[in-house]
């Protein structure tokens, strides 16, 4: 299934330099990865791990969709 992001949204998100958008998503995985310390198993390190895998995954999808 293909998702978009909706037009007026996008264009009120294209008002920000990427650069922005960049810092956003690099702190958002970092505080996902800082919760490394806390896991207490290899299922708790691999989700965590996932987790900052998909932020990093969206993080492309919402830039490529910025730039279309």
């Amino acid at each position: 299934m293909a998702y978009q992001i909706p037009g007026e949204m996008l264009e009120a998100f294209k008002t920000r330099p990427t650069s922005e958008w960049n810092r956003l998503f690099d702190g958002l995985v970092a505080e996902k990865l800082k919760q490394i310390t806390g896991c207490t198993s290899t299922d708790q390190l691999l989700q965590v791990q996932a987790g900052a895998k998909e932020l990093q995954t969206l993080e492309q999808f919402f830039l490529a969709e910025m730039r279309r």
